[in-house]
């Protein structure tokens, strides 16, 4: 009925470490695309990561924030992994 998986089917490519958790994570699972997306909000120059968040354009316009896409709550959520990842990775070195 029901068909038992060894890991050893499973890609070793399919799952990361999570660098915010530490955990196992799948690269399908909502995890791995907010680790994504944290570490490449972190990689950015303060003055991009503001236009981003805040939607100040740089060329005289207004662009769409993220905070007005997903909402305060959602962009604080987001800083604060970013803070937590850089100071992980000003710990490691990187």
């Amino acid at each position: 009925m029901f068909k038992l998986i060894e890991m050893t089917e499973f890609l070793d490519a399919d799952f990361v470490r999570s660098k915010l958790t530490g955990a196992i994570i799948s690269k399908s699972s909502e995890r791995y695309r907010h680790d994504r997306e944290v570490e490449f909000l972190s990689s950015l120059p303060a003055p991009r990561l503001d236009e981003i968040l805040n939607g100040e354009g740089s060329f005289g316009f207004r662009s769409r924030s993220l905070t007005a896409i997903r909402g305060t709550a959602e962009v604080a959520f987001i800083c604060s992994d970013i803070q937590r990842l850089r100071a992980l990775d000003a710990r490691a070195g990187a």
